[in-house]
């Protein structure tokens, strides 16, 4: 694979926003039956290049900021 490549949004423009957001909560519910309920977290940590991303790919990364903040407030961490 290629340095820069851009994996995160690959996936996300092929699968959508709801798309994306599922896929990552069966990673989180994988992690949580592999490791039991142990006190293993996976948090919404997404690093993002936005060089060389068009409109599309600008769009729906900034959707996953905004899901990324509605989860930090509904969870009442605030911004994660």
């Amino acid at each position: 694979m290629p340095n820069a490549s851009k994996i995160l949004v690959i996936h996300l423009r092929k699968e959508g926003l709801k798309g994306y957001i599922s896929d990552f909560c069966n990673m989180g519910k994988n992690v949580l039956a592999l490791t039991g309920d142990i006190g293993v977290e996976v948090l919404l940590v997404v690093p993002v290049v936005y060089e060389g991303l068009d409109v599309e790919g600008v769009r729906l990364v900034s959707e996953v900021k905004d899901w990324i903040e509605w989860i930090g407030e509904e969870s009442g961490r605030g911004n994660l």
